[in-house]
């Protein structure tokens, strides 16, 4: 089989998986979440409640940093 073939096969192969719900498309989740693998219906991403907590920390301390520059610029 061409390498030509191969690739689209296998293209088409990962497109029916990740319909159907068996593969992610991305490489792995991404931050906050967790993909669950297709259960009796369908896979899903699952929040991280920790890690969503420090992003939402993150967030608090970005516009807290925002808000005192811009008042200090005034």
């Amino acid at each position: 089989m061409s390498e030509r073939k191969f690739l689209e096969r296998s293209r088409r192969g990962n497109r029916y998986c990740a319909f159907q719900g068996q593969l992610s498309v991305f490489s792995g989740a991404l931050f906050v979440y967790r993909y669950k693998r297709k259960t009796d219906h369908f896979a899903y991403y699952e929040v991280d409640e920790l890690q969503a907590g420090i992003v939402r920390r993150v967030d608090e301390l970005y516009i807290e940093k925002s808000t005192a520059s811009t008042l200090l610029r005034a």
